[in-house]
């Protein structure tokens, strides 16, 4: 996307066009890293397929493979994943700019909006990093990514969606670990100018509570 008439680039940059299949492909991926989620889904998914799935090869797995994430992730996320993954959802693999990363929005849960009436990512992760309100299952998971974390070890891309490709953009994958990123920019730790994520653009969208 080129820059806009005042001289400043786009949040988000398309790269190329992606399937459904990649997205949920996504979604397991970073769902079975995380101490939250992981746990719960594990068992959902054949050791044959969760082996797959973990040596990190989306291109190597059946049609037959990929229904079976579908249809784990749905069991695992319910409506969220089910009313995330509209037909009309149009998705793209792109860059965003690792400085509008205040500027998301977080999912309306009311515990993270309770955090951040804002919703915007900037305010949670400041929230978050207090611990105040405390939200005991996500805090848990955050604390222990966040001793630990390093950009280079990101396994799943992070998932947004937005009614319009400019945004705004909720976060639908990945709040724990953007939160680190935003921190670990603002303590000074070396950074990327941009990160890869996957976009979800429906016009429709507001029918998806979480919006």
């Amino acid at each position: 996307m080129a820059e806009d008439p005042r001289g400043v680039a786009p949040c988000f940059s398309t790269s190329a066009g992606c399937s459904e299949e990649f997205v949920v492909w996504n979604f397991v991926v970073a769902e079975l890293e995380s101490a939250r989620w992981g746990p719960r889904l594990r068992p959902r998914l054949e050791p044959s397929l969760l082996d797959r799935v973990r040596s990190g090869d989306f291109g190597t797995l059946s049609s037959e493979e990929l229904r079976s994430l579908k249809t784990a992730l749905l069991g695992h996320r319910g409506r969220f994943a089910e009313l995330l993954l509209r037909p009309r959802t149009t998705w793209t693999v792109g860059r965003l700019r690792f400085d509008c990363l205040p500027k998301l929005r977080v999912i309306a849960e009311p515990d993270f909006v309770d955090r951040a009436p804002s919703r915007l990512l900037g305010e949670f992760a400041e929230a978050t990093a207090r611990g105040e309100p405390p939200i005991r299952d996500f805090d848990e998971g955050f604390a222990r990514l966040r001793s630990a974390f390093r950009i280079d070890r990101i396994r799943g891309l992070p998932i947004m969606v937005a009614e319009k490709e400019v945004g705004p953009y909720t976060i639908a994958e990945g709040l724990t670990r953007i939160c680190c990123l935003q921190l670990a920019g603002k303590s000074g730790v070396s950074r990327p100018e941009s990160i890869a994520v996957i976009l979800g653009v429906d016009p429709g969208l507001s029918r998806w509570p979480w919006l």
